[in-house]
């Protein structure tokens, strides 16, 4: 079987060649206008897959400079994306590709877990079995009967305290109220005492504080300064 040969050029394209009886013969030919402008591209096993529309489009060994340099050479022509690799390809045993590899990782990784398993379950079982963990029924009754215990103390402090604060809340409800009822006391004392006090020896004092003169109802009002008797005096 004769081995084909890529050859990269950056005016011409790619070329496919192979060689026979000393002769380099040119079997195939893609110009770069002629390649999708997008590829994806793989790394596998030292090749560099490229794929379009989901199918496999060229491979390059790129191990050697030469195949390095024709993968550049791609690269740089054309828009590559490349693929995630899959989160298994990241274990040990499947990051090669190799079936066989990955089956008998398969089987290794199976046996660990079914070996944790069994170490977890019987750790379990030794616990429970533990007399240090067992507690018998009158330890239990005991626990029991200290838990109500703990209850109704917590229950009584928690109803002292509630009379408590009602308590406080009314002997301060009746301070806020006798305090009110005093100011309202002093207040009307006070207005009283300006009432009493609102007076004025004739009209010519009277208006320089109510220009227009005072109604029959006013503090200030005196008989001797309604003239016409008509419940208002000093008006002009």
């Amino acid at each position: 079987m004769t081995d084909i040969f890529l050859v990269a050029s950056p005016q011409d394209g790619i070329l496919f060649v192979k060689a026979l009886q000393g002769k380099i013969i040119e079997i195939d030919k893609k110009r770069w206008s002629e390649l999708p402008q997008t590829l994806y591209a793989n790394q596998k096993q030292g090749e560099r897959h490229y794929l379009h529309n989901e199918e496999a489009y060229l491979s390059v060994e790129n191990i050697s400079s030469d195949g390095k340099n024709i993968v550049r050479l791609i690269e740089d022509k054309r828009r590559i994306l490349l693929f995630s690799t899959p989160w298994y390809q990241k274990i040990y045993g499947f990051r090669s590709g190799s079936m066989l590899k990955a089956t008998v990782s398969s089987i290794f990784y199976s046996f660990v877990a079914l070996f944790m398993m069994m170490i977890l379950l019987v750790s379990c079982i030794g616990i429970e079995d533990t007399p240090s963990n067992k507690l018998t029924e009158d330890t239990q009754d005991i626990v029991a009967v200290a838990d109500i215990s703990e209850g109704t103390k917590d229950n009584k402090e928690q109803e002292e305290a509630k009379a408590q604060a009602e308590a406080e809340a009314k002997a301060q409800a009746e301070a806020e109220a006798e305090a009110k009822a005093k100011a309202e006391a002093e207040a009307e004392a006070e207005a009283a005492t300006t009432t009493q006090t609102e007076f004025f020896e004739n009209c010519t004092a009277l208006r320089e504080v109510y220009p227009n003169g005072v109604d029959v109802n006013h503090p200030a009002y005196q008989s001797k300064m309604d003239r016409d008797k008509d419940n208002f005096a000093c008006e002009r």
